[in-house]
């Protein structure tokens, strides 16, 4: 473990040393796109695969031509890999529906959004984590309450970027990242024979300001916790016949 955490701090130093110009926004996007600033099937693929996921491919290619194609100004037809660089508008066409609205067009954090998370986290959980029950949860309050925007890419304008799609694609990419970056698992309250993972809030708020630092945690083998085997029930003793 010592070693891991030797690797981890390593890769984090030289992480930082690259990022500290760059906004939240961009941060989470450091290790997905290439020195062009181009992320595609190939780069996202790349990426999971470093951190150890499965079916990394097959992930790589639908959130990169996802992405791609929401971001695209040319909606005739689906594109598979785009440039992360700003317009007049700053990043606002890379954002979508279904999400909690944390990062701001020009890449800096919308704090209210967040203290609005964090309140919601504290409410259902006093141990600092958040569960992915809480976290559909949230999202789905934000889906009702949330309005479509005109400046920015969170609207369905799009054929292949309807508001379904948009929320599946984030409900997918949350899926991806409780499974790479779990630090624990508790029964689901709906049934506690069943276990759910959870993120640590240090991660989750690492996630949304300084994404690498929670990343490379996965790609080094620090995280994701595994999920406990499930207990044997406990046998039944008979007991002694007394007639």
């Amino acid at each position: 473990m010592l070693s891991t955490r030797t690797e981890y701090q390593k890769k984090l130093d030289g992480y930082l040393k690259e990022s500290k110009n760059l906004t939240p926004l961009e941060k989470h996007l450091f290790l997905f796109i290439d020195k062009d600033k181009t992320f595609s099937p190939s780069t996202v693929s790349e990426a999971l695969e470093k951190m150890h996921g499965s079916k990394s491919k097959a992930k790589g290619t639908a959130i990169a031509s996802f992405n791609a194609t929401h971001a695209s100004s040319n909606y005739i037809c689906p594109a598979f890999k785009a440039q992360f660089t700003k317009d007049k508008n700053g990043y606002a066409r890379f954002l979508h529906l279904g999400t909690t609205r944390i990062w701001n067009a020009d890449g800096s954090i919308n704090q209210e959004r967040l203290k609005k998370f964090e309140d919601y986290i504290a409410k259902e959980s006093k141990e600092q984590i958040i569960t992915k029950n809480t976290l559909t949860k949230y999202l789905n309050i934000c889906k009702l309450a949330d309005k479509p925007e005109s400046t920015t890419g969170r609207n369905a304008d799009s054929f292949f970027s309807s508001q379904s799609t948009q929320e599946l694609a984030g409900s997918a990419a949350w899926d991806e990242v409780f499974d790479r970056l779990a630090c624990g698992w508790k029964p689901r309250p709906d049934d506690y024979r069943e276990m759910e993972p959870y993120l640590s809030l240090e991660d989750l708020r690492d996630f949304f300001i300084d994404s690498p630092k929670a990343f490379l945690k996965a790609e080094c083998g620090l995280l994701p916790v595994a999920k406990p085997e499930p207990k044997s029930p406990e046998p039944l003793l008979a007991m002694p016949y007394k007639p």
